[in-house]
């Protein structure tokens, strides 16, 4: 790892202003427009699958994920994930809150880390990959990633993002609730 690159993760981490030959060497600015925002999982890309691996079963669901992503540095960003799994229009369980963390290259490539909100090591952490790009008239990042534990779970989607006024602000897909609903679980 370069060595500046090692310091604009530190930056990030300690939450301080990084110098901006540092910041201009990472990713470019294009994306300082990731912090504080709020993305979601559009309703048609909230088909996911989990597998029982006790049983061999494998299970239709939906996976409501919200991002709120809160700072983004030099190509890193960090924030909470609030998660809802729902199968035959039941949740599975409470809302999951992790910790998120990420990056994205000056190509867009997206490589991000959950660890459950509750953890204090990252043993169980659920890693996801990506692409963050502009179709024109708006970002999207489109994902994949998988999950452990007593159950698998494989999704990929869209993840949009939600802004005052729209649809997914009052009415998020796949809950019926407005997104702070989600996020306020988690902070």
């Amino acid at each position: 790892m370069r060595p500046t690159r090692h310091l604009a993760a530190t930056c990030l981490a300690l939450a301080a202003a990084c110098p901006p030959a540092i910041a201009a060497e990472g990713a470019s600015a294009r994306y300082d427009f990731l912090a504080n925002t709020l993305w979601y999982v559009p309703t048609g890309t909230l088909p996911a699958v989990m597998l029982d691996p006790a049983a061999g079963t494998y299970t239709g669901i939906v996976d409501q994920t919200v991002w709120s992503i809160e700072s983004y540095t030099a190509g890193y960003f960090h924030g909470i994930a609030a998660v809802l799994l729902k199968a035959a229009g039941r949740p599975i369980a409470p809302v999951q809150c992790m910790r998120m963390l990420g990056s994205v290259t000056p190509d867009g490539d997206v490589q991000v880390s959950f660890v459950p909100k509750a953890d204090t090591d990252a043993a169980n952490a659920t890693y996801g990959t990506g692409k963050l790009a502009f179709d024109g008239r708006r970002w999207h990042f489109t994902m994949q990633m998988g999950s452990g534990g007593a159950s698998l779970v494989a999704h990929w989607s869209y993840m949009d993002r939600c802004t005052a006024g729209e649809a997914c602000a009052s009415r998020l897909p796949g809950t019926g609730r407005p997104i702070e609903d989600l996020v306020s679980r988690c902070r």
